[in-house]
């Protein structure tokens, strides 16, 4: 009788097979066995026999031994996604993958290190329909004062969510319908936000964290949603990104009566928030009735600024800055190798870096430099006559 691979971990063999793109049947094809078999596989049923194992780990791109890398069991969170209807199933679970990857290399790095603090609002609400409007402006407020923002423009929202508490990273997903995702990690009390940078956008990127950091702060304590309840908590989200980086007492003075386009690009620079956000929370506070904002929305796509404003060009993204200090701090420290990283946690490099805010290549394995061999001359001393020869005259 033939016995499955001892140790074997269902998780791993997902986690590679989401990251391939490719389905249960996809994968039994490529490796001779059936998708039940797979499907029982990943089920925690029944382990792969240690051929079929390495078959696996060909097709997929993973050592053996990632397929047997324990993963630490925790409570289950929802995780937030910030993302088109039309999103596939497959791109979700690929960022899903990805946020568990996070989650898994700060854990890793914890061990030696510790991250800042947490210093975010708190409350006990469990049912989203108990949160309205005025409770969100006040908690995004109320973020603005603990981390010392005050009430004007928020020079860079990364530094502040880090400063918090909260690790962040940015990846690219390979498609610009996922915009990002949170989630609590339960085992590590912390918050956790993963941003894709494929729009290259400084100011959706911004909007988007804000949006995120909504759900951190305001869904905590959530822990099952209806689907159809969706669009009202992505709502509330949107809703407190526009509080936090637009704060009303300042925003209700500078906003002209009747605002044309060119006075909200004015604002969309010193405030770093996009025409159309602006536009948005000026309507929820009834700065602009539901007319001017129908008639600037009309103006906005007249001029083509559904595909990208004026100024979206001119600034880079905001960096993250905590894991990669983290990595470095253990380099720095000499208690890990670029090397010994890269072996404990058993991912893909790419993966690693990008989640890590490290340049490409920076964990790359770097062959040493073997110097070319060339053999030197002998110095010759001109300090005798002894190799001096005369030629004699013939007679």
């Amino acid at each position: 009788m033939r016995v499955g691979v001892s140790g074997f971990v269902p998780a791993r063999l997902t986690q590679a097979r989401v990251l391939a793109s490719l389905t249960r049947l996809d994968l039994s094809e490529r490796i001779g066995k059936s998708s039940s078999s797979i499907s029982r596989w990943e089920k925690g049923e029944s382990a792969p026999e240690s051929e079929a194992l390495e078959s696996i780990s060909f097709v997929l791109g993973f050592p053996v031994a990632w397929f047997t890398r324990p993963i630490s069991s925790k409570p289950l969170s929802p995780v937030f996604y910030r993302t088109l209807a039309s999103t596939s199933s497959d791109l979700r679970g690929k960022a899903g993958t990805k946020m568990d990857w996070l989650q898994e290399i700060a854990g890793y790095l914890s061990t030696w290190l510790d991250w800042p603090e947490l210093n975010l609002p708190t409350h006990k609400i469990t049912d989203h329909r108990e949160l309205d409007f005025p409770e969100i402006a006040r908690t995004a407020l109320k973020c603005r004062e603990m981390w010392g923002l005050g009430l004007g423009p928020i020079a860079d929202l990364s530094m502040a969510a880090e400063g918090a508490g909260i690790i962040c990273a940015h990846v690219q997903q390979g498609n610009t319908k996922m915009d990002g995702l949170s989630q609590w990690d339960e085992s590590q009390k912390r918050p956790f936000i993963l941003l894709s940078n494929d729009k290259s956008n400084y100011y959706r990127s911004r909007f988007d964290l804000a949006h995120e950091i909504g759900h951190v702060v305001l869904h905590k304590n959530i822990k099952t949603f209806d689907i159809l309840h969706l669009k009202e908590i992505e709502g509330q989200a949107n809703y407190f990104a526009s509080c936090l980086l637009l704060p009303e007492e300042l925003l209700s003075v500078e906003l002209p009566r009747y605002p044309s386009l060119e006075n909200l690009l004015s604002l969309k620079r010193r405030w770093k928030v996009s025409v159309a956000a602006i536009i948005y929370r000026a309507e929820k506070m009834l700065l602009i009735g539901e007319q001017e904002a129908l008639r600037l929305r009309k103006s906005y796509s007249a001029r083509g600024w559904m595909k990208g404003e004026p100024l979206d060009n001119d600034s880079q993204l905001e960096s993250v800055r905590l894991m990669p200090r983290a990595i470095n701090a253990l380099l720095e420290a000499k208690i890990k190798t670029k090397t010994s990283i890269v072996r404990d946690l058993m991912m893909p490099v790419k993966d690693v870096e990008q989640l890590c805010g490290l340049t490409d290549g920076f964990l790359a394995f770097q062959p040493k430099v073997i110097n070319n061999p060339l053999p030197k001359l002998k110095s010759i001393q001109d300090d005798s006559r002894s190799n001096i020869f005369e030629f004699k005259k013939k007679d």
